[in-house]
């Protein structure tokens, strides 16, 4: 997958392993990307976004488990493959690159059958129009569709840090930002409504 480095090959146990000591470690200390893909996450199994481990873990009451929010969704990118700009992290994909990546992005989602989507790519949304039919919109950042002939509430945000440090649509540098608290909370939470009805 595209993880923003100028690797090749890197398998999902290899990732997984790379990611373990962020999902264990201080919610303060990580990176935005991170810090804002767990507020998500935390969002959309109905808790609020803050700096507490046991605001991250979920109670999975049929079993008498805890899992962390983070090992309790799938990841999936646009791209299998990865081009970056050398010496950065900036993708350098192409059309062509998410074209040919789309027919295994779609046998993914018909094999997860998701009832929520989170993109965190503001041109990710137009790589997969193809893939969309059924095209709702349901409230700001958030549409019912059908991808890839399975219906999902998609909910569309830009990078949580992509734009930047001091970009006011960094939603991902804090646990309270004016973009994660009024843009990506409300969405998140019609979603979850609409959802579980």
């Amino acid at each position: 997958m595209e993880i923003g480095r100028d690797r090749e090959n890197v398998s999902l146990v290899e990732r997984r392993l790379e990611q373990q000591p962020v999902i264990d470690g201080e919610p303060r200390s990580r990176k935005p990307h991170m810090k804002g893909t767990a507020s998500v996450l935390r969002l959309a199994f109905g808790q609020t976004p803050g700096p507490d481990r046991r605001g991250e873990t979920l109670d999975l009451s049929a079993s008498g488990q805890s899992v962390h929010v983070m090992d309790a969704y799938a990841l999936v990118n646009i791209r299998l493959c990865s081009a970056v700009v050398t010496g950065t992290t900036t993708s350098r994909g192409t059309p062509v690159m998410t074209a040919n990546c789309l027919p295994h992005l779609a046998a993914t989602i018909k094999i997860l059958e998701p009832t929520l989507c989170i993109l965190q790519s503001g041109p990710g949304r137009e790589g997969i129009a193809p893939l969309l039919s059924g095209v709702t919109p349901v409230g700001p950042n958030l549409e019912h569709v059908n991808f890839a002939g399975v219906p999902v509430y998609l909910a569309s945000f830009v990078h949580p840090h992509q734009q930047g440090r001091n970009s006011k649509n960094n939603w991902g540098r804090s646990f309270s930002t004016p973009y994660l608290d009024g843009i990506v909370a409300p969405a998140i939470e019609t979603a979850r409504d609409l959802a579980l009805g």
